[in-house]
């Protein structure tokens, strides 16, 4: 299987990577034996790489570099990485190359998939779960993964954002002169990557408050990523988290980053609430939120709630393995139906770090680390669904109008004072809609001089994420 795997990379690669982690579901040793899919696919050779990069970079690459690592210290899907040494810096850098096939592989393995995936719909061949609508959204969101420009912009959106609030949570710092569409350079950050330590079986050197803390942090950057920030890494699996003897939490590869829609936030902020409370209303968020679950009785429906989106290990039916043949009745029946395309990368994370949780011999559960932002993010909503549908609106007066955009702005935690407005009001801008017209008019940046770099990264992405049309 291991050789398989290997040969076909790609999309296969990307599939495997999830199963893994999963040692709440998997044999130990089986879960080991795929640990190479984090980082150590097969290379390109150093020749090849530095002919990338002159390609990419418009020079000689030892006009920049001093001297590069022929031997990669991770190799993935997409990109490998090696380190390097820069002229006037006296710390090291990695430089990740992008594989020149992985692109047109990936993107070949994704219409074979979606293909028969449809196929078998319309031949009624259902799986327990919406494999159509999973599909469809890695095909949305695989091909931002070889844009190294909008994952540089990511990255540094996040590094600014999380970096003001946790110290001990890291994002490397990327160097913009040295990067390109296809190759990023960023600072070498200290630790080593959890999926080594996992496979090595390292993690036992440390001590158990350590490791509890390290996945406290894991939990707690995702809850500031999701309700603060609107975007998160959608791609926490053991290769992309350094530890370090410090026990600071590193993040790295930005490629799979997941912008929410403002509904999708307020939806699953009800639903961490309610399960944080045990609430009765756990099974109606989660319809709230678009899942739909087929041959499932009401007290089941709320156990899978918990199964989904918290990384608790307490239940019974968190341990199961889907593909037993000695489950009960009442799981094998069960069809989850609808997974609402923008909605899975929340399932994907959760079931990433689910994995790795158990692994450490830690039972944390995200629920309750996530309950203080979501009920943040519920207050400055107001308990209203306003967001994303406030750009439609159509209003009389110049003043309403205005009015509108700073809710908007304040809903997504952006400044709104006299400095950060003008410019918006000299260019005739009063409402959301107008702020997409000078997106897609390449002017945005010169309405909002007002606000930092970061700010305005992040109003464009807001943009991006949400349904505005400009027609």
């Amino acid at each position: 299987m291991v050789k398989l795997l290997d040969k076909l990379s790609g999309f296969y690669v990307k599939v495997a990577q999830v199963f893994a982690t999963k040692y709440d579901l998997l044999p130990e040793q089986y879960v080991r034996k795929m640990s190479f899919v984090f980082e150590n696919c097969r290379p390109l050779p150093i020749s090849e790489i530095h002919k990338i990069m002159h390609e990419e970079l418009g020079q000689n690459v030892f006009d920049l570099f001093i001297d590069i690592q022929s031997t990669p210290m991770a190799c993935a899907t997409i990109a490998q990485v090696h380190v390097a040494r820069m002229y006037g810096l006296d710390e090291c850098v990695v430089i990740k190359v992008q594989r020149p096939t992985s692109e047109m592989l990936m993107n070949l393995d994704m219409k074979n998939m979606i293909l028969v995936s449809r196929v078998m719909d319309v031949l009624g061949m259902h799986l327990p779960f919406d494999h159509t609508s999973v599909l469809l959204e890695y095909q949305n969101q695989i091909p931002m993964e070889f844009d190294f420009h909008r994952e540089r912009m990511m990255m540094e959106t996040l590094r600014k954002s999380i970096q003001t609030k946790h110290a001990d949570i890291l994002i490397p710092k990327s160097i913009a002169f040295a990067s390109s569409k296809r190759i990023i350079t960023m600072a070498l950050m200290p630790g080593d990557s959890v999926a080594r330590v996992l496979s090595n079986n390292t993690h036992q050197h440390f001590n158990k408050d350590a490791i509890e803390s390290f996945s406290r942090k894991l939990l707690t950057v995702y809850g500031h990523q999701i309700f603060e920030v609107g975007i998160f890494h959608s791609d926490p699996h053991p290769g992309n988290l350094l530890i370090a003897p410090s026990g600071a939490l590193t993040l790295l590869d930005f490629g799979l980053v997941k912008v929410l829609s403002d509904n999708v936030r307020f939806a699953f902020a009800q639903l961490i609430v309610a399960m944080s409370s045990n609430s009765n209303h756990v099974a109606r968020c989660l319809e709230t939120l678009g899942i739909r679950l087929d041959n499932c009785t009401p007290e089941l429906r709320t156990t899978i709630a918990y199964v989904l989106f918290d990384t608790r290990m307490d239940l019974p039916e968190a341990r199961m393995n889907p593909f037993e043949k000695a489950l009960p009745t009442e799981i094998r029946r069960l069809r989850l139906s609808k997974i609402p395309q923008e909605v899975f990368m929340l399932v994907r994370i959760v079931a990433l770090m689910r994995g790795m949780l158990t692994a450490f011999g830690v039972d944390i559960h995200s629920r309750h680390i996530w309950a203080p932002y979501a009920k943040r993010f519920l207050k400055k909503n107001n308990n209203t669904q306003l967001i994303s549908r406030l750009g439609n609106v159509q209003f009389t007066n110049a003043e309403e109008r205005m009015s509108n955009l700073i809710d908007w702005l304040d809903v997504h935690s952006l400044p709104h004072e006299r400095k950060h407005m003008a410019p918006l009001a000299l260019a005739n801008i009063w409402d959301v809609h107008g702020l997409v017209v000078a997106l897609s008019n390449n002017n945005m940046y010169d309405v909002l001089r007002g606000f930092t770099t970061v700010e305005q990264n992040k109003i464009k992405l807001m943009l991006l994420s949400s349904h505005y049309q400009c027609v």
